[in-house]
């Protein structure tokens, strides 16, 4: 068994991945747009399969939250 202390047991780290059509439902842009971020690195694609590609929510919002410099 583990010794855990109370702060790292109150520790949790979530990530939240969303794919491109969840991030065009949740934020006005289309999808060129956010793979044209891609492209210049605004946003990391994540490729976790041949057909699957993430992003990062936490990053997406942070991007909408301090605003977008084109």
């Amino acid at each position: 068994m583990f010794n855990i202390d109370k702060e790292q047991e109150s520790l949790q780290i979530t990530q939240e991945w969303l794919r491109a059509r969840d991030v065009i439902e949740l934020y006005p842009i289309c999808k060129a747009t956010l793979w044209g971020w891609a492209k210049i690195g605004r946003v990391t694609p994540i490729k976790v399969s041949s057909r699957v590609t993430v992003f990062s929510a936490v990053e997406i919002r942070n991007l909408f939250k301090h605003g977008i410099n084109l």
